[in-house]
């Protein structure tokens, strides 16, 4: 019997198959998985159960080839925050170290022309 008699298509054949082998590895995982869910007062999905049982991150963006984009996609939600964060306050540096230059710059041109 093949995968369209049962009406099940490949990539949901391979995610069942995951589930079965995390469960197989630790009999009870799936229901201490829902139960855990429930107490931290979270809807339990499909994508929470399939993420918890099998330990995959969740990706918020494609990680592509970009070995940057990669490195953001393992990190989680708080982790980019603080990344975004940090980015923010060095780029405020560099505005501010930028615009003093600047402001040398026309001071010294100024001092050239009279």
């Amino acid at each position: 019997m093949d995968s369209n008699t049962l009406g099940l298509r490949r990539d949901e054949i391979h995610e069942a198959r995951k589930l079965r082998d995390a469960e197989a590895s630790d009999p009870g995982k799936a229901e201490r998985v829902l139960k855990d869910l429930a107490n931290r007062g979270e809807e339990p999905t499909k994508a929470k159960l399939r993420r918890e049982m099998t330990g995959e991150a969740e990706s918020p963006m494609p990680a592509h080839g970009d070995p940057e984009r990669r490195k953001l996609a393992k990190m989680s939600p708080a982790a980019l925050i603080d990344e975004v964060i940090g980015l923010r306050a060095d780029l405020a540096d560099v505005k501010a170290a930028t615009a003093k230059l600047k402001a040398e710059r026309d001071e010294l041109k100024s001092r050239k022309l009279t």
